[in-house]
């Protein structure tokens, strides 16, 4: 009778899969403070559905899972218990195919305790600290190690300084009978070099069995001075080999510096740690510079190879879009809503994870925009000052390329809340135009502006708002390569006098406004494309886009610049419409204007002083326009 060992490996590989050995992706060794005394080398791990399991050795497997409390093994768990046969085959298959975490050590704070003396009396916390962190880890066979594909490492070398500070008062006595360590300021010492060297030697044993080149490390350590994180990463830096390795090192909680030398002095720290995280990290996954290669001077190189590289810098935003607002500057903002992006720290600007970089990557902890950190898999943006400080030539280079690789966005207002009143925004497209370099402005590829929300009448002739804005079309008119520019318009929501109904002089107030700012814009003779985005004036769950559709067509206005054959949306303006400006518009997306009536608007510009609406609301007899409509969501 055939056994299970005589099946082949493949149809024995689909039966793990179907005893659920590859349905949990993350183990974590996790040391505890042991209740019993008798099980003084067993592990506890968090277990994959709440239930607490061991790892350790045992007398009949050196590998064995085992299970700490009276519920049912898991069938992959049962896996190991089988033969020692199936053991060997599935441990590697665990470690190739799970990530695991480990925290070398773990702190916490048990009971109080107070003392008292000559000056002051206080209270204490004991901090308890358990040492076996990386026995778990010399508890895997060879084998097991060299199937390891993903581990994660936490150390916190940082709390061994905090305890000695606090413990110059009172000295604790270490406890030889516990699991868990007290120990006085003279053992710390000891315990983080006993620490490094354990870490050190895991390291060794590591690379001389995991020789594949296949694994990825996330290594994350506290510490208290760069010379701290510089032993911490030493194993990493003289002895692993990896595929991808990321690496944190972040500076333990202290308050905040009072001094400016202090400031100075944590600001250079910190620095140091992103830059010994970075060269760990390359150095690491193979990139080691050829010690036999000569330096070359980037300006050396041929035009157009220097334009090719800086194409692949930060200076190309996530997604090609770039948000530029007074006062603020340039920055890669949530108006951008089609690029999946998430805030990392609201009290850091400019810290953005985006759609491609991986979700257990950099996101939070190695990212090197908010810590000492650096990754081979992190694609957060940041800026790019350090190329516009570098040379004139590269500085005007690097315009060219930013101008020309991303879809500029210019936010005329200050983003200090909703605007319940017209703002004033005066000379903000000067400043703008201002602030590019003019050689630059003919390497604008995508434009897109937004007008604030509409409260009254603006815009008008003789105001400076008006003025400023024909400054910028004359700029771009002069300047631009107006073959090659795409140029978006786009109003924000419409702000009404609170919440009152949509009469027909706010329709027509509205139009009036949209055809004087179009109106220059037929200046711009030989535009490669030309969006006029509106705004609906109400809710969609309350008024009926098709009602508004006829009063807002934007490709009459398209049309009176660009020609009447000309169609918007086959030149791409599907991708500015399903964008929304987050915290202004509706949920409502406009619709191709197919099919609509164009008599509400003047075939051409020079017809908008002559033809106004007689009757705005002729076609809407059979439609109820007294709907009242709230801005409770975009206030």
């Amino acid at each position: 009778m055939a056994s299970f060992h005589d099946l082949p490996s493949a149809v024995r590989r689909e039966i793990y899969a179907a005893a659920g050995l590859f349905d949990q992706p993350n183990i974590a060794f996790t040391v505890r403070q042991r209740l019993d005394r008798e099980r003084r080398n067993v592990y506890r791990t968090p277990s994959f559905d709440g239930t607490l399991y061991r790892f350790g050795k045992d007398r009949a497997n050196v590998d064995a899972w085992r299970t700490s409390c009276s519920k049912a093994l898991p069938p992959f768990l049962s896996l190991l218990l089988a033969s020692r046969e199936i053991s060997r085959e599935v441990l590697p298959i665990i470690f190739s195919t799970n990530n695991f975490s480990l925290e070398v050590f773990s702190v916490h704070k048990k009971k109080k305790v107070e003392f008292a003396s000559e000056a002051f009396h206080k209270k204490l916390y004991e901090t308890h600290i358990h040492l076996d962190g990386f026995a778990l880890l010399n508890c895997l066979n060879n084998a097991a190690i060299a199937s390891l594909q993903s581990i994660s490492i936490s150390l916190d070398l940082a709390i061994l300084r905090e305890v000695a500070k606090v413990d110059t008062r009172q000295a604790f006595k270490r406890r030889a009978d516990s699991d868990t360590a007290v120990f006085s300021s003279t053992d710390s010492k000891a315990i983080e070099f006993q620490t490094l060297e354990s870490w050190l030697q895991f390291a060794r044993r590591f690379a001389a069995y995991n020789t594949d080149e296949t694994c990825i490390l996330n290594f994350s350590c506290k510490v208290a001075d760069t010379e701290q994180a510089l032993a911490a990463v030493q194993p990493i830096l003289e002895t692993l080999v990896l595929k991808h390795c990321s690496i944190r090192l972040q500076l333990s909680r202290t308050p905040f510096p009072d001094t400016l030398a202090e400031r100075i002095r944590s600001g250079h720290m910190r620095r140091d740690l992103n830059r010994l995280a970075r060269r760990c990290a390359v150095q690491s996954t193979g990139r080691r510079p050829c010690p036999d290669a000569k330096p070359f001077r980037f300006m050396d190189l041929p035009g157009e190879l220097q334009l090719h590289i800086l194409e692949m810098t930060d200076l190309n935003a996530p997604g090609g879009h770039m948000k530029w607002c007074p006062g603020t500057g340039f920055r890669f903002d949530k108006y951008l809503n089609d690029v999946t992006v998430d805030k990392v720290n609201r009290n850091a600007d400019f810290t953005w994870r985006v759609d491609f970089c991986p979700a257990h990557g950099c996101y939070c902890h190695f990212c090197s925009t908010i810590s000492g950190a650096c990754s081979t898999r992190c694609r957060c943006w940041t800026q790019p000052i350090g190329l516009f400080l570098t040379s004139r030539q590269m500085r005007d280079d690097s315009w060219k390329t930013f101008c020309s690789s991303n879809r500029l966005v210019i936010v005329l207002w200050y983003e200090l809340g909703v605007p319940d009143i017209c703002p004033c925004f005066s000379h903000r497209m000067r400043r703008f135009f201002k602030q590019i370099h003019s050689d630059a402005i003919r390497s604008l590829r995508s434009l897109e502006i937004v007008f604030p929300p509409m409260v009254g009448d603006y815009m008008c002739v003789g105001d400076e708002d008006y003025q400023d804005w024909l400054h910028g079309i004359e700029v771009l008119r002069s300047q631009g390569n107006l073959s090659q520019l795409e140029l978006a318009i786009r109003w924000v929501e419409p702000n009404s006098e609170g919440s009152g109904m949509i009469c027909e002089e706010r329709v027509a107030r509205v139009r009036q406004i949209y055809r004087r700012v179009i109106k220059p814009v037929s200046a711009l003779k030989g535009l490669k494309a030309l969006y006029v985005l509106f705004e609906p004036l109400g809710k969609q769950d309350q008024l009926e886009p098709d009602v508004l559709t006829p009063y807002l067509d934007e490709k009459a206005l398209e049309s009176s610049v660009m020609g009447k054959e000309y169609d918007s949306y086959k030149s791409g303006k599907r991708e500015y419409v399903c964008r929304k400006f987050e915290g202004y518009s509706t949920s409502w997306v406009p619709r191709t204007p197919l099919g609509i009536s164009m008599e509400c608007f003047p075939s051409t510009i020079d017809d908008i002083d002559q033809k106004e609406p007689e009757e705005p609301f002729s076609n809407l007899k059979n439609h109820s326009i007294s709907t009242k409509f709230s801005l409770e969501k975009s206030l």
